[in-house]
């Protein structure tokens, strides 16, 4: 479809919208478009709106991968255009709030649009005011599918959405399905009616963790407006029930007699609200208004990008991977608990200091994360198993989020690899005894903050089949590590009797050490593709290439915040086994995302000039990371 990009609509941390004109039909369209490197999520939305085709859901027209004129490739979602915004706009320009008609309207065209997904199969994940457009006809259609996901009994999918919108069970971050849908369709209700989300008393913009913990473990329900009528009432506490099997369904909801009792009437349009946009592709006057802005405004968004990419060089990513939207900063400026897109997720007793906070009356220390599972150096599966006594709740905020709340306040801590090389004809038994005993490993020793090890699923050049992970506060953890007798015991009766022999790797690193930063971007650790890098640099190598070599790794590697939760790499001080020199592990948060990085020029060209020259060998392995429960310990 050819098409011709005009003025900005909207801009998020993910993605731009624009209008757009159709060469071929004169449609004016809304495009929404993420360069290729950061339209995980984008692509998602658009295999979901595919499938869906509603009055009551916004349109969908395609998508594309588009190169423009700079160079830059572009994934591109094209969508019904919807002139007169979104619900938020349509209360602030009626003084605040919608008055009844309308709020039975729209409430009626939502919960439409919400029976025809849940039919499908889809959960929103994100129903709010913002995400909810007024037609040209007027209908209300629940647009913005970036959170949406399937219902999957087998696989449950991280919550995400809004915090002010966010229902009980998604706030303790247990699970999200139709019946948190229809909780956010009467926190939408009342935005309508009162012109502010829920909770607004709470005082949500200046204590996140309160609301949520409010949310998610107080016995209360968002504050029902005292100048609706009964029925309107009785309808938001059909929507608002804590326990989300008593909430009602659409279906139920689309009965209730405060709709039913309400004539179907004509959409009514705010005037004033329709934005400036062309009526066909032959209208040049406003494509001539907005030719000059159109050029400001796409260089500014590329600088965005580079800054955004430039500024978050740091050792700490997170994102939903997922991606959430969060506005503002963290000094001086307000969190939006409102306005942006979060991620959440139950998390394990023992959460990686690095990474994690507790979401409780109070702020705990944090404590080890425990990783256990298979790694392959194909991408197999990593099977995750994940303790909680406690419920944890995580954040994730998006790249200029991250960007913004760089911390100068780090911690180093102490990687160590441990790689396997199994005899051949293992018994499952045997290897499964040697993986359960490597794990239980940290059940004897302080100082350790994360653990993994499993099994290298595919042959690689050192013919390694095994590998621990283990991340330590300090050096002096990982020396009484090496000397602890039930490890020593471990690797006598239970390790070394099936390998031709081991390698380790252990060197130093740093990562983020600020609790408010923390936070603010989540924890993630948990999830995504974990690659392990291994090299030697050759004897010619001079001290400089090297750390040239290293550093230009970690500088790319932390500046792409979209692809990378995590990055640290360091020189090996092992000095029981020097087959590598030097290590990095990097955290993806998708088999995707890692492909991307590695098929991107900024990484070919980096290991062409930095390290080609200098290095006598590597090795590169990784694994996916699938949590799979929280059992209680």
């Amino acid at each position: 479809m050819e098409w011709t990009r005009g003025r900005i609509l909207g801009r998020g941390s993910t993605a731009t919208v624009y209008a757009a004109a159709c060469h071929n039909s004169d449609e004016i369209l809304a495009v929404k478009s993420s360069e290729v490197h950061r339209s995980e999520f984008l692509q998602r939305e658009a295999k979901i709106l595919s499938s869906l085709s509603s009055p009551y859901v916004i349109g969908y027209r395609g998508s594309e991968t588009k190169r423009e004129s700079n160079g830059v490739v572009m994934y591109n979602i094209l969508m019904e255009y919807a002139p007169y915004g979104t619900l938020t706009d349509a209360a602030a320009k009626d003084g605040g709030r919608v008055d009844e008609t309308r709020v039975v309207k729209y409430t009626r065209d939502i919960l439409k649009g919400l029976e025809y997904i849940h039919s499908k199969g889809i959960v929103h994940c994100d129903v709010k005011g913002s995400n909810v457009v007024i037609s040209e006809k007027g209908e209300a259609k629940i647009a913005d599918f970036g959170c949406a996901k399937r219902v999957d009994p087998v696989f449950e999918a991280p919550v995400m959405g809004t915090p002010a919108f966010m229902a009980p069970e998604v706030a303790r971050g247990e699970k999200q399905g139709k019946e948190s849908d229809i909780w956010a369709v009467g926190c939408t209700m009342i935005e309508m009616v009162t012109g502010s989300p829920p909770w607004t008393k709470a005082d949500s913009r200046e204590d996140p963790v309160s609301v949520l913990y409010r949310v998610g473990y107080s016995s209360e329900t968002p504050e029902l407006p005292c100048l609706l009528a009964e029925e309107a009432k009785d309808f938001l506490e059909k929507c608002l029930k804590r326990e989300a099997n008593e909430r009602w369904t659409a279906t139920q909801l689309l009965n209730h007699p405060f709709l039913t009792t309400k004539p179907d009437i004509e959409p009514v349009l705010v005037p004033g609200l329709i934005s400036n946009s062309p009526t066909s592709v032959t209208d040049q006057t406003f494509w001539r208004s907005v030719e000059e802005e159109e050029e400001e405004e796409t260089e500014e968004i590329q600088k965005d990008s580079r800054d955004l990419d430039r500024l978050s060089l740091w050792g700490c990513y997170s994102e939903r991977i997922g991606r959430l939207k969060c506005v503002g900063g963290l000094d001086g400026t307000r969190c939006d608990m409102e306005g942006g897109d979060w991620i959440m997720r139950q998390q394990c007793e023992r959460l990686s200091p690095p990474h994690s906070i507790m979401i409780h009356q109070a702020l705990a220390l944090p404590r080890p994360t425990l990783t256990r599972g298979f790694v392959s150096n194909g991408g197999g599966m990593f099977v995750h198993q994940c303790r909680t006594k406690t419920p944890r709740v995580t954040f994730c905020a998006a790249d200029d989020q991250i960007a913004s709340s760089k911390s100068n306040n780090t911690r180093k801590v102490v990687e160590h690899v441990c790689l396997l090389k199994a005899k051949e004809g293992l018994s499952e038994e045997v290897e499964k005894d040697m993986l359960d005993y490597l794990y239980t490993t940290q059940y004897q020793m302080r100082g350790i903050v994360a653990i993994s090890v499993g099994c290298i699923g595919d042959r690689n050049n050192e013919y390694f089949t095994h590998a621990l992970y283990m991340r330590f506060q300090k050096k002096e953890d990982l020396d009484k590590f090496y000397e602890n007798p039930f490890f020593l015991k471990v690797l006598n009766e239970y390790v070394t009797p099936f390998c031709h022999g081991l390698t380790n790797v252990d060197y130093e690193s740093e990562v983020e050490d600020d609790i408010l930063a923390i936070f603010r971007k989540g924890e993630e650790y948990n999830y995504g593709e974990e690659f392990v890098l291994l090299i030697t640099f050759a004897k010619s190598a001079s001290e400089k290439n090297t750390k040239d070599a290293m550093d230009s790794f970690a500088q790319l590697t932390s500046s792409l915040p979209s692809l990378i939760v995590q990055s640290t790499q360091g020189s090996n001080f092992n000095g029981s086994s020097k087959e590598f020199t030097h290590a990095a592990v990097v955290r993806f948060r998708s088999f995707d995302a890692m492909e991307i990085f590695f098929e991107g020029r900024e990484y070919k060209d980096m290991w062409r000039s930095q390290f080609e020259p200098f290095i006598e060998k590597s090795e590169a392995l990784h694994f996916s990371v699938d949590p799979v429960g929280t059992d209680v310990m």
